[in-house]
């Protein structure tokens, strides 16, 4: 388990490791929330602003051990838990609006005002939850960045 918390304090120290011409940066701690199994245990990654505020907790589950392991699991949490099905969402939104608009012009030419109203309330809704879930995926994938970057270092890739 003392290896599981070094290898943890490695990373972090890699991750929060900023260079002065960075504009943002995110700050990271690392620390174990399961000790019962020397073979498997679960940590927690706060995501930190510079601040100290925590912008994103991630839980991942089960994690190997070593510095690797545990990094492409972190990754592959935030691709499953978040990426993923965000993206998905995102995606679906083009269709979505085409299927909406189409019956805002079916129910405006009926004179039907109030379900024109209900549509153009479900278009709206869409559309903040898309931009929100657009700004979710971009400091995911900001994260995942930067863990690829200590998953480098520690190969020793450039």
């Amino acid at each position: 388990m003392l290896q599981v918390e070094k290898t943890l304090k490695e990373i972090e120290q890699i991750l929060n490791t900023h260079e002065e011409w960075e504009m943002e940066w995110f700050d990271y701690k690392l620390y174990l929330i399961d000790k019962d199994n020397d073979f498997e245990v679960s940590i927690i990654v706060d995501v930190l602003d510079s601040d100290e505020t925590v912008l994103h907790k991630i839980k991942v589950e089960r994690i190997g051990i070593g510095a690797e392991n545990i990094l492409t699991d972190i990754i592959h949490e935030l691709y499953d838990s978040n990426i993923n099905w965000m993206n998905k969402y995102i995606r679906g939104t083009k269709a979505f609006n085409s299927r909406k608009i189409k019956s805002i012009s079916s129910w405006d030419s009926k004179g039907n005002k109030d379900k024109v109203d209900v549509l153009v309330q479900d278009l709206i809704e869409r559309h903040k939850t898309t931009n929100k879930m657009k700004s979710d995926v971009s400091l995911y994938k900001s994260i995942v960045s930067d863990m690829y970057k200590v998953l480098n270092e520690i190969r020793g890739v450039e």
